[in-house]
C-alpha cells in the first residue's frame, strides 16, 4: 500500500513517543498552598521531601473529578499541576469554582 507507515514494535524499535499531558496548569499566589491543600486529596506537605504528589480533585460529595500530580514551581507559593488523562478544563474549572476570597 503506497504511503502507509510501517508498524512499529515498541519492544524492539529504537524510537520515541511524542507525548503531551492532558493538563499542565500553574497555580500561584500568597494563598496557593492553603487553597490547593483544601481541594486536593493528598498532603502537599509531602512536597518538602519528594518532587511530586499524586492525588485527586473531588467534589464536595467525594466524587472524583480528576487526578493529577502537583509539583512545586521555582517561585515561592507557586505550583504546577499536571495530569496524564484529566483535561485541563476539568481541573481548572474545579479549582475556579471554589475560589471565593483566596489570592490564587
Amino acid at each position: 500500500m503506497s504511503g502507509a507507515l510501517p508498524a512499529i514494535n515498541n519492544s524492539t524499535s529504537a524510537g520515541f513517543l511524542r507525548w503531551q499531558p492532558a493538563c499542565w496548569l500553574r497555580a500561584g499566589g500568597p494563598d496557593a498552598t492553603a487553597f490547593l491543600q483544601s481541594q486536593f486529596s493528598n498532603d502537599l506537605r509531602l512536597l518538602d521531601h519528594q518532587p511530586a504528589v499524586y492525588g485527586l480533585w473531588l467534589t464536595v460529595k467525594g466524587k472524583v473529578m480528576a487526578d493529577s500530580f502537583v509539583l512545586r514551581a521555582a517561585e515561592p507559593d507557586a505550583f504546577w499541576i499536571g495530569s496524564y488523562a484529566s483535561p485541563a478544563s476539568i481541573v481548572q474549572g474545579q479549582l475556579e469554582s471554589h475560589i471565593i476570597a483566596d489570592d490564587v
